[in-house]
């Protein structure tokens, strides 16, 4: 009478097994691929932002030079404005490119470091006498999960929005950065009094400010208050 074998030393049960592994291999390296070319077209997105944001300076520098040539044998203290301009437009490219260099380097790949890198702006724009500025950060936000070209805009609204407000003439803010549910907040607080409305709503409907925000899905709001003013942004997670 001919033993039977237990099922595990089957020949179909070590088909199965076989098939099972080569499913998990192919499945686990599907996905690895997948994931790679999600990042390789995140970076190639963000690329295209820094190569959009350098044409863009560069006209508006190429066009400012050209009328503070026109200006300067006729009106030096126009040409002097021009250059002026020339100047920060110059430093806005220099630092958009800086930023979106530093958020493509696999070591900054974390919430944690981005937000590392907005208090050690936040610390150069108290340093510098711009403001003072008091920054609050959610321990929370810290651990969220944001794909790059996130996080990458996130550290450019939070610079684009403080520069906003400095050139309207705030010199005193509190910033906070939390979670709401399913929402990343970003809210600035200030005196109402201190500040050039007219700058700081031409600011808030700019192309660039707008863009910036549809990039993301973001929402903004403003509320006004008899001394007070407090403009929140809202990223969804």
């Amino acid at each position: 009478m001919a033993s039977t074998l237990p099922f595990w030393q089957a020949w179909w049960f070590y088909s199965l097994v076989f098939l099972a592994v080569g499913a998990v291999i192919y499945l686990l390296d599907r996905e690895r691929m997948r994931r790679r070319k999600a990042e390789r077209q995140m970076r190639t997105k963000i690329a295209d932002h820094l190569h959009a944001e350098i044409r863009t300076a560069l006209n508006s520098i190429h066009v400012l030079s050209e009328i503070g040539t026109i200006k300067a044998g006729k009106d030096p203290d126009k040409a002097a404005d021009y250059l002026g301009q020339i100047k920060s437009k110059s430093q806005q490219m220099l630092n958009a490119m800086d930023d979106i260099l530093w958020v493509i380097e696999p070591e900054n790949d974390s919430m944690s470091r981005i937000v590392a890198r907005i208090e050690d702006y936040a610390q150069k724009v108290r340093s510098s006498g711009q403001a003072e500025m008091e920054l609050m950060v959610d321990p929370k936000v810290g651990d969220l999960v944001l794909d790059m070209q996130q996080r990458q805009m996130l550290l450019r609204l939070v610079k684009e929005s403080i520069n906003g407000l400095l050139r309207a003439g705030v010199r005193k803010m509190q910033v906070a950065l939390g979670r709401d549910k399913e929402q990343l907040t970003f809210v600035i607080h200030f005196g109402q009094g201190e500040v050039d409305m007219t700058i700081l709503n031409n600011f808030l409907q700019a192309w660039e400010m707008t863009n910036l925000m549809a990039d993301i899905s973001a929402s903004c709001k403003m509320v006004q208050q008899t001394s007070n003013c407090e403009i929140s942004f809202y990223i969804p997670l």
